[in-house]
């Protein structure tokens, strides 16, 4: 064999290993981007879901300041429920949307989580209210079991909830 063809033949094979190194290399780092997009969503989801649970304390915490109270709420009191009920349905509903819009990317293990959360909220308008009814009258001799029944279910159902989802992704 004559040297020319010798080298014609090591240089080839040299071409091919570049060729298939570069191949793997395009493979994986074609996994990798696709491994950064999924971890962006998680992360913006978490940030929303982490906000939104932070508003949902605000608004436990005035509430139950409230209702500690005995139902009477100063106008600096109500300012402060408004705004994080306000901030809290933002953020939620910001959740929401993500959540219809990218579920199918974030490889849920446990969507029912997601339902459930959103039946919780749901079911949060109706202790809101109950709350409501308790500060327009000033008291809250007309439903003694809120403050109770109120914190442990904002907390164990909505905020808890969301943690698991944020856990769950």
């Amino acid at each position: 064999m004559r040297l020319q063809t010798q080298l014609l033949g090591l240089v080839g094979a040299l071409g091919v290993l570049v060729v298939g190194f570069s191949a793997f290399n395009a493979v994986r780092d074609v996994v990798y981007i696709q491994d950064a997009a999924e971890i962006e969503l998680v992360a913006e989801l978490s940030d929303t879901l982490v906000s939104a649970a932070g508003a949902f304390a605000v608004e436990r915490g005035s509430t139950a300041g409230i209702l500690g109270g005995g139902g009477q709420a100063t106008p600096k009191q109500r300012e402060t429920l408004a705004a994080a009920r306000a901030r809290a349905d933002e953020l939620a509903g910001k959740t929401d949307s993500f959540l219809s819009d990218k579920s199918g990317r974030l490889h849920l293990k446990h969507p029912e989580d997601v339902d459930q959360w959103q039946a919780a909220r749901e079911e949060l308008q109706d202790y809101r209210q109950r709350v409501d009814a308790v500060i327009a009258a000033g008291s809250t001799d007309n439903d003694p079991g809120l403050a109770g029944q109120w914190f442990g279910f904002i907390t164990n159902e909505v905020i808890m909830r969301s943690a698991k989802i944020r856990s769950d992704a």
